[in-house]
């Protein structure tokens, strides 16, 4: 009886806490423009102690938010580069338990250190509930440059020559802009990557869990591309243009206009430029009669073209509860290939043949994007519904050319065979969102939504062959018609609450995928073979989040996530890729597939002028797609055959540290550490088993700021990639440093950007694989180093007229509650 009066005065104690707990809102702006000012570091500390009681950084237009702070006396502090430092004693009481401190002004402290002039520059990381956010807007070493060469330098991103993404070490990640797919698939993401100008993105959102809310595609998690949208009063927009040693140019134009009724943006970009590629390779195969053949091969390519990239966007807000937004996207692009391939065979260490292969491709590539949006509020607060429609098209197509030649037929002219391959490919989509937010009190809400997904897809393609004996005709056997439909329905239900310093989210999203694909091949006699391949994927997604806030500048998170890779149209069209005659490639139909259970542990440390978060994370997976290979002997050839295929099942785990540090004002460092363990289950390929398999890789990236005599901003980036094993081989350790300059004149108008990429002309890839009667080496890079220069010129009237505020979302503690919507 007497430890049941003990619980009981034990919870009357601490629901009087709780009930004498206070609430702390402000927004910190400029003194000058008074604009807020976002990424600004806010602690409280206790006045008596001089502990810290909270930390935070303002959300966007600076408003931050304190929850659940016992009465008292405090001390708030706001801290930013380029600003005198901010001290406001503040009292919570019974009078005043929900304190309302309004718009707190910060001056800027641009001064001289030793000639350093110091200036105000965006934090590049910061922490939301479910996500890493980095801003990359003054990314010095990526002015002029392209979207794949900003996401090299974002950490736990790699990207590999070709272009493709990757996130902790694993290809099957989602790409979004502005929150949604916009027409990204696995099949032209690396092109549209390569033409979407830096200077259009102001930040990447790396969601490694997404909750039920989102679409389970992409086992790794979702990276989310964030295009620049100013909301500033009156009108505001700039001009760059730039070039660089790989013969590139680039030039941008971009304008915003803000009035109480109306939101709009444009902006247009232009790119041209010029890559060289080389790889060399060495492939030893072992014959049945025991001979022994080494095959060495020295490939030069050069690509390029140019294209422009350029998106609008118009918002009337017709009143206090309606908001209708129109918005579109378009990129064109003319590109080429050209590339020559000599080899030398061996047999039994003796040279028995020489001959080249050159290849010219050319290829045209569009993609555009049409959305309209309506958002309904209700009054009250954060009880909206939004509706959105998009419709996305691509269209790529490419005609390349082929000649072989040997010792005797050398030239294209006079070739021992040529081949024309033209291929069409057409990828159209609609999707239809709605969402509904409805905040049951101040601490729970509940958020529900369908999301429709309506894609079309084809892509024949077509060859032609001329030898020294027959005159030009079909190649029938390498013609292929490929053509499918992908639609999915999907419903979720999330469910949020708050209890004291405990923060949760539990969501189910429930889908039903339905692909009807068909490809027809033929043979050498023209005779067709239809090969149908429809898939039905029914899915239960489960998502759980659990916030806990430690005090202190201490958070701890619990997250767990099921999510599917589903193969695409690329990987199971049988159709056979012979641009290369001694590495075929092609598709598998009989894909099915992944499923994956993630697991994340996250704890975030604040302190005055450091940060660091530090993740713990786990993913099963079964039937894991992988590139697998083979080698056959074809007119005493040795000729290697790629392909994907359903392997085994798979379990990775890992631990990553993102420290974020700044020094004497005027140096900000980010440091990233990930350390990933995989074991690959034993499989049998080809008449072969492959035992399973252990590894363990790390990655290291930093990234400093600093401020230079002469009012110059410095930014230095170097990376390092160890040695990973990958099936049937391993991918070599590789490393690669970027540098960049800048400098403002006339009140920050003109700005001018000096970068080198790859200053160490290091970033090379270096890759082994084997199987049971070959073994194969192979080394390439993409580009090397490269010196650009970027000239900006700002303009705009930044009119400080009233106008209505923009409702922003408020943070302050890492609240499940204020997690980002899509």
């Amino acid at each position: 009886m007497k430890t049941k009066r003990s619980l009981l005065l034990s919870l009357v104690l601490l629901l009087a806490i709780i009930a004498q707990a206070g609430s702390v809102t402000g927004k910190l702006v400029d003194s000058k423009t008074k604009a807020g000012l976002d990424y600004v570091n806010v602690v409280l500390f206790n006045a008596t102690t001089n502990k810290m009681v909270k930390g935070a950084s303002t959300a966007s237009g600076g408003n931050f938010n304190f929850l659940n702070i016992p009465m008292g006396k405090y001390l708030l502090k706001a801290t930013f580069v380029g600003y005198s430092q901010l001290e406001l004693p503040i009292i919570i009481d019974a009078k005043r338990p929900e304190l309302t401190l309004g718009s707190i002004a910060l001056t800027e402290n641009s001064h001289n250190l030793k000639e350093v002039k110091i200036e105000g520059q965006k934090s590049q990381m910061r922490f939301e509930i479910d996500r890493k956010v980095f801003n990359v807007d003054q990314n010095l070493a990526a002015a002029g440059a392209s979207a794949s060469e900003i996401l090299k330098n974002i950490p736990s991103v790699q990207v590999d020559v070709e272009g493709n993404v990757s996130l902790r070490n694993d290809q099957n990640v989602t790409i979004w802009i502005n929150g949604r797919p916009s027409g990204l698939s696995a099949d032209n993401q690396a092109q549209i990557l390569q033409q979407m100008p830096a200077e259009s993105i102001e930040r990447i959102e790396v969601i490694t869990n997404p909750s039920s809310k989102f679409s389970p595609d992409g086992s790794a998690g979702i990276i989310n591309i964030v295009l620049k949208k100013d909301r500033k009063a009156g009108y505001y927009g700039s001009v760059s243009v730039g070039g660089d040693t790989f013969k590139g140019i680039n030039s941008a134009f971009n304008i915003n206009y803000t009035s109480p009724k109306w939101d709009a943006y444009a902006n247009v970009g232009f790119r041209k430029n010029e890559f060289k590629m080389w790889s060399d390779g060495n492939r030893n195969t072992w014959k049945p009669n025991g001979d022994t053949t080494n095959l060495v091969t020295d490939n030069n390519s050069k690509m390029g073209g140019y294209g422009v990239f350029s998106r609008a966007g118009v918002t009337y807000h017709a009143d206090d509860k309606n908001d209708i937004g129109v918005s579109g996207m378009f990129m064109t692009s003319d590109r080429y290939n050209r590339s020559n391939v000599a080899y030398e065979s061996h047999l039994n260490e003796v040279l028995n043949n020489q001959y080249s292969r050159y290849s010219d491709g050319d290829g045209n590539h569009g993609m555009f994007n049409a959305m309209l949006d309506y958002t309904h509020k209700f009054n009250q607060k954060g009880h909206e519904i939004r509706s959105t429609v998009e419709y996305n098209g691509m269209n790529f197509g490419n005609n390349s050319t082929m000649y072989q030649m040997d010792a005797v037929h050398n030239t294209i002219t006079n070739p021992v065979l040529t081949q024309w391959i033209n291929s069409d490919n057409k990828r159209r989509e609609v999707e239809v969102q709605m969402d509904y937010t409805y905040p049951i009190n101040e601490n729970s809400k509940l958020e529900a939504g369908y999301k429709g997904e309506f894609n079309k897809r084809s892509s024949p393609t077509s060859a032609e062959l001329q030898t020294l004996l027959v005159t030009r005709k079909p190649q029938y056997e390498l013609n292929n018609e490929y053509s499918g439909r992908d639609n999915r329905n999907s419903l979720y239900i999330t469910y949020a609450g708050k209890i004291s310093k405990l923060s949760y989210q539990a969501g189910l999203r429930g889908e039903y995928n339905v692909m009807k694909n068909t490809a027809v091949n033929y043979d050498k006699y023209n005779n067709d073979s239809t090969t149908t391949f429809n898939k039905t994927y029914p899915g239960i997604y489960p998502s759980l989040f659990v916030n806990y806030t430690l005090g202190n500048g201490n958070e701890l998170q619990l997250n767990y996530t099921r999510r599917i890779n589903r193969p695409n149209g690329r990987i199971m069209n049988p159709y056979r890729n012979v641009s290369d005659s001694l590495n075929i490639s092609y598709g598998n139909p009989n894909l099915t597939p992944e499923y994956s259970n993630s697991l994340e542990l996250n704890h975030i440390k604040t302190w005055e002028n450091h940060s660091l978060s530090s993740s713990i994370y786990y993913r099963n997976t079964s039937d894991v797609i992988q590139s697998v290979s083979y080698v056959e002997y074809i007119n005493n050839k040795s000729v290697k055959f790629s392909t994907s295929q359903n392997i085994t099942n798979s379990q990775a785990a890992g631990c990553e540290f993102i420290l974020k540090d700044r020094f004497m004002k005027f140096i900000d460092v980010t440091s990233t550490l990930n350390m990933f363990y995989n074991q690959l289950d034993g499989f049998t390929y080809a008449d072969t088993y492959y035992k399973g398999t252990e590894s363990f890789a790390w990655n290291a990236r930093m990234m400093v700021n600093m401020g230079l005599p002469g009012g110059l901003m410095g930014q230095l980036t170097g990376g390092y990639q160890s040695k990973r094993n990958i099936v049937q081989g391993e991918s070599l350790p590789s490393w690669d440093m970027d540098a960049g300059l800048r400098k403002t004149f006339f009140n920050r108008k003109f700005i001018v950007n000096v970068m080198v990429r790859d200053l160490l002309n290091s970033r090379k890839n270096r890759v082994r694989t084997w199987g049971s009667n070959y073994n194969d080496y192979t080394v390439s890079q993409f580009g090397g180093r490269m010196f650009g220069i970027n000239l900006t010129y700002n303009f705009g009237s930044q009119s400080l007229q009233k106008k209505k505020p923009t409702k922003q979302r408020e943070n302050g503690d890492t609240d499940i509650m204020n997690g980002n919507d899509m």
